[in-house]
C-alpha cells in the first residue's frame, strides 16, 4: 500500500515543485525553493491506522500485521482524530494499515463513513470480506447507510490486491456487483481504484487479468482493455474504459522488501544488498504527508505506513490535541531538514556527525528506519542542525552536488 499512498498524495496536490524540480533542477538551491518548503503545510492527509491486527498474514505486510497481533483502533481517539481534522482543514481521511471492514472495527468504520461528507475518505481493502454475495452487499449498504457516498468528490474505494493476500478474484468480482448495485449512479473511474501489489507470485498475470475482466463485465466496456508499462516515473497501469470518457485503472507496484517481506527470496537479485550511500539516493521533495494515528493514540508522519516508527511518534491523543502534535512535528529541526532534503540531506548530516554510521540494505527506506531507530543520532542531527540552521545545511549540502547530472540527483 505504501506506492500508492505515495502516488495518489502526488497527484493530488499537483507536483507543483516537483515539476519545477524535474523541470531545473538548480531550483533545489535557490532560497525560493527552501522557503517555499519550510513554509508549505504538508501535512495535509490523516490516516487511521487499523491494526496491528488484521485478517490476514500476507507476506508482503511493512508492519508485519496480522490475526495474531493485538490492537484495533479505539473509537474515542477516533472520534477525536476527527473531529479535529474537520478543523485543521485536513484534505483527506485514509483507513489502512489493517482491514477495516470486518466486525471488529464497524464502529471506526461507520464513525469515519459518517465524515466522509466533511472530509473525502478512502477505504482500503484487501476485500477478505467479499467472501458470500449477500455479506459483500451487507458490508457496502452499511458504507451507504452510514454515510459514506461513492459521488461525493474524493471519497475512494481502494481494493489492493495480490497473489501475497491470497484473496479469490471472485471476491473482487462480488464487490464490484454489489458496488454497481448500491451505488447505481457513481462515476467509478474516480471512485473505485485497484492496485496490485506485484513480485510475489507466478500467477499475478492472470489474477489482474480476471480482475480487469470483472470490471469491465460489471461496469461494461467502451472500447478495449490497455496495458501501460512502466514509463517516466509512472507506474504500470491497466486502463479499462467503461462508458464514454471515464476509465476504471489497475495500478501495479512492486512489492518492496521491508517489514515481514524483508528477507523474502523473491527479491533475490532485484534489490541488492549492499552499503547504502549518499550519492546513490534521491532528492524529488514530497509536497504532502499524512499524520498516522495509532490504534493507542500516538500519532506520526510519513508519507507512507512504513514509515512509522517508535522514535518518530511526536504525541498522543491521550494527552494532546491533534494541532498540538501537528505544530509540533513541524517545528522540529529533524521534520524540517527532511522535508527539503529528504532522507539524503539527513543521511548527510548524520554521517558528518558520526562517521560511523552507515546503513546496510536493499532500498533508501532502509536508510531512514535505521535513522529513526537510532536516538543517539536523532539527537546529534537535532543538535547539528539546531547550531547550524537548517537552511544553511541545507545549502552546504545541496552545493555539493552536480544538478545538472539527473543520474546523481536520483531523478532517472
Amino acid at each position: 500500500m505504501e506506492s500508492r499512498e505515495r502516488i495518489s498524495m502526488d497527484e493530488k496536490h499537483g507536483k507543483s515543485i516537483r515539476k519545477r524540480v524535474l523541470e531545473d533542477p538548480l531550483f533545489l538551491r535557490t532560497d525560493e525553493y527552501i522557503d517555499e518548503m519550510l513554509e508549505k503545510d504538508t501535512l495535509t492527509e490523516l490516516v487511521l491506522q487499523i491494526g496491528p491486527n488484521c485478517n490476514l498474514e500476507c507476506p508482503h505486510c511493512y508492519g508485519a500485521y496480522g490475526p495474531k497481533r493485538k490492537g484495533f483502533p479505539q473509537l474515542k481517539f477516533v472520534r477525536k482524530a476527527l473531529e479535529e481534522s474537520v478543523e485543521l482543514g485536513i484534505e483527506g481521511i485514509t483507513l489502512t494499515d489493517g482491514e477495516p471492514i470486518r466486525l471488529q472495527t464497524k464502529d471506526v468504520l461507520g464513525l469515519a463513513a459518517n465524515f466522509s461528507d466533511r472530509i473525502p475518505l478512502t477505504i482500503m481493502t484487501n476485500a477478505k470480506f467479499a467472501n458470500t454475495v449477500r455479506n459483500t452487499a451487507r458490508w457496502i449498504s452499511f458504507l451507504k447507510d452510514e454515510g459514506f457516498e461513492l459521488n461525493r468528490d474524493g471519497n475512494l474505494i481502494y481494493v489492493s490486491f495480490g497473489e501475497g493476500y491470497k484473496v479469490h478474484w471472485k471476491n473482487y468480482h462480488k464487490l464490484n456487483v454489489a458496488l454497481k448495485v448500491i451505488y447505481p449512479d457513481a462515476n467509478f473511474g474516480k471512485h473505485l481504484r485497484y492496485s496490485l501489489l506485484y513480485g510475489l507470485g507466478e500467477d499475478e498475470t492472470e489474477l489482474a487479468d480476471n480482475v480487469a475482466s470483472s470490471l469491465a463485465n460489471v461496469f461494461g466496456l467502451d472500447g478495449e482493455i490497455e496495458f501501460f508499462p512502466e514509463s517516466n516515473g509512472k507506474v504500470p497501469t491497466y486502463v479499462i474504459p467503461y462508458k464514454k470518457g471515464e476509465y476504471l485503472f489497475i495500478d501495479c507496484n512492486q512489492c518492496d522488501p521491508q517489514g515481514r517481506a524483508t528477507d523474502l527470496n523473491v527479491f533475490d537479485g532485484v534489490f541488492l544488498f549492499g552499503e547504502l550511500s549518499v550519492s546513490k539516493m534521491g532528492f524529488l521533495p514530497r509536497e504532502a504527508e499524512s499524520l498516522y494515528v495509532a490504534h493507542d493514540g500516538r500519532v506520526s508522519y510519513g508519507i507512507a505506513g512504513g514509515c512509522v516508527r517508535e522514535e518518530r511518534y511526536a504525541g498522543s491523543l491521550e494527552t494532546d490535541s491533534l494541532g498540538e502534535i501537528k505544530r509540533r512535528i513541524q517545528s522540529d529541526e529533524i521534520y524540517q531538514a527532511k522535508k527539503i532534503g529528504g532522507t539524503r540531506f539527513l543521511y548527510a548530516v548524520a554521517q558528518d556527525v558520526n562517521p560511523d554510521f552507515r546503513v546496510f540494505g536493499k532500498i533508501g527506506c532502509d536508510v531512514c528506519h535505521s535513522f529513526f531507530s537510532d536516538s543517539d543520532i536523532i539527537e546529534g542531527v537535532r543538535r547539528r542542525l539546531s547550531q547550524d540552521g537548517v537552511a544553511e545545511s541545507y545549502k552546504q549540502f545541496i552545493g555539493s552536488f552536480d544538478l545538472s547530472n539527473k543520474e546523481q540527483c536520483g531523478f532517472v
